[in-house]
Parts: structure tokens; C-alpha cells; sequence
């Protein structure tokens, strides 16, 4: 019987090895980083807006209808969104207000039909930067409140808001504007 259990203790210690090597190599143990940078300009984000719980698939379906448009090349850009700040009531009930979009590169760019333009015009920013991949990254919520005590440690207000740019599958940026 001792004999079992050493082996299945064996087996166990391997698999959390396993474990905590894959969560390392994805990243999930780089730290994330904020910073206070200087924006590029107006940022312009053509999309839509969606108001609702986060988990209505209604909200995966604006996504997934950007993600085709960009990668047929009609919105040549970033894709991201902005989150909007909402009450503590809706946020406890899983609520957001968001406008999912592409970050233009192209200024001369046509929207689709039903898609709006949001542009942000900040000279500073506090960013944020995700470098692992989506499955172990930090909640987005959690990069927020990072940031905005990283915005009250320096005395500076923010914009009510934050803008999200998915860079790809193991880097996303979390900017919001100093005002």
C-alpha cells in the first residue's frame, strides 16, 4: 500500500511539474507592467457598441463580425474594444457597456454599414501591456484596478473609460486616457 502511494505522489508531483512548465511557457508568470506614455494622436476606433451582460453571446458575435471583417481586410487596423465604467450594481450582475471595433491605420478608411467611428484624442496614456497568452493572462479587471492605482500613486485623473488593443494572442494593451 505504501508502495501505491508513493507512486501516485510521484505521479502527482510530475503532473504539477508538467503544470506550472506549461503556465511558465505560455506566460503566466510574467508580471504585467504599467506605465504613463505619451499617445501617437487621435486613435480612432470604427465598431459597434454593445450594451449587456458579458456573457451574452450576443457580445461574441460583435466580435467574431469584426474579427471577419478585419481579416478579409475591410478594417485595416487593431482590433480591440472600449470598456466603459459602469455602476457597481451593473458590474455586479456582469454587465458592460463596450464599443468592440478595429483601431484604424488607415484614416481614410469607409465604415461598414452600422459600424460608427469613436475617436480618442489623449496626450497621455497609462498602459498596460499582457505579454502571455490569453488562457493564463490576468483578467482585464484586474489589469484596471493595477492601473488606476498606478494613476492615484501619481495624482493623475483618468477618463472613465479603457481601450483595449489585441495585438495578438499573447499581447494585449490596456491604455486610459489621462485627462
Amino acid at each position: 500500500m505504501n508502495k501505491r502511494l508513493l507512486q501516485i505522489s510521484v505521479a502527482l508531483v510530475g503532473l504539477a511539474g508538467l503544470v506550472l512548465a506549461v503556465y511558465a511557457q505560455l506566460g503566466g508568470f510574467k508580471p504585467v507592467a504599467v506605465y504613463l506614455v505619451r499617445s501617437p494622436g487621435p486613435q480612432r476606433l470604427a465598431g459597434a457598441s454593445f450594451e449587456g451582460n458579458a456573457r451574452d453571446s450576443r457580445l461574441d458575435s460583435l466580435f467574431q463580425a469584426v474579427r471577419q471583417l478585419h481579416q478579409r481586410g475591410q478594417l485595416r487596423g487593431t482590433l480591440g474594444s472600449i470598456y466603459y465604467e459602469v455602476s457597481p450594481e451593473r458590474r455586479r450582475k456582469g454587465e458592460v457597456s463596450a464599443f468592440v471595433g478595429v483601431w484604424l491605420a488607415d484614416s481614410a478608411a469607409s465604415l461598414p454599414r452600422g459600424y460608427r467611428l469613436r475617436t480618442v484624442g489623449a496626450s497621455r496614456l497609462v498602459q498596460a501591456r499582457i505579454e502571455s497568452h490569453f488562457l493564463v493572462s490576468p483578467l482585464p479587471e484586474k489589469v484596471q484596478v493595477a492601473m488606476r492605482e498606478y494613476a492615484r500613486q501619481r495624482k493623475l485623473q483618468t477618463e472613465n473609460f479603457v481601450m483595449e488593443k489585441y495585438l495578438n494572442d499573447e499581447s494585449i494593451t490596456l491604455e486610459t486616457p489621462v485627462k
